[in-house]
């Protein structure tokens, strides 16, 4: 494994990552990295973002964690496309996506809901705010969402109302 440069840059980190990326992956990484995440940050949004490598190209990953707005794009791409199991570690992974107007709130509404915690879900879906526009696009895409997984009907139609509401 090539190791990166003591104060490396943005991009040489990417490059390490995609380069060396099976070894990252690796179960004694990944079981390292879990020991640690319940204590320390840092180590919860490298093991997100090691999740994260095996379903999301590396360099959209650098760029949801580098821009607020290029996260809340992934996260609705992975709602799009139904892989709504990845929203979690994108918040994980993107600490200032949950700092963002409307989608921190919103994003993490969806994940507490996927994880069948409706009432917190309502609770911050509740505080989420927002313009008509943003609300109507985030129902809209959790409706389509109900079509193509109808067994998470249960967990998201509410929050789908409370968007149109």
């Amino acid at each position: 494994m090539k190791s990166a440069p003591p104060g490396s840059t943005s991009t040489q980190r990417r490059a390490y990552l995609q380069d060396n990326r099976q070894a990252l992956l690796g179960e004694q990484v990944v079981a390292i990295l879990e020991v640690w995440s319940e204590q320390d940050p840092a180590a919860a949004q490298h093991l997100a973002l090691l999740r994260l490598a095996v379903h999301v190209a590396v360099p959209d990953l650098f760029d949801a964690v580098a821009d607020a707005g290029d996260a809340i794009d992934l996260v609705n791409d992975v709602i799009v496309r139904a892989e709504v199991e990845l929203v979690a570690l994108i918040l994980v992974a993107c600490p200032a996506l949950e700092r963002t107007e409307f989608y921190g709130p919103a994003f993490t509404a969806v994940a507490l809901a996927l994880a069948d915690r409706r009432d917190e879900a309502a609770e911050v879906m509740g505080q989420a705010g927002g313009g008509p526009t943003q609300r109507r696009a985030l129902a809209g895409r959790l409706r389509r969402l109900i079509a193509a997984r109808p067994e998470l009907d249960g967990r998201i139609a509410a929050l789908a109302a409370a968007l149109e509401g």
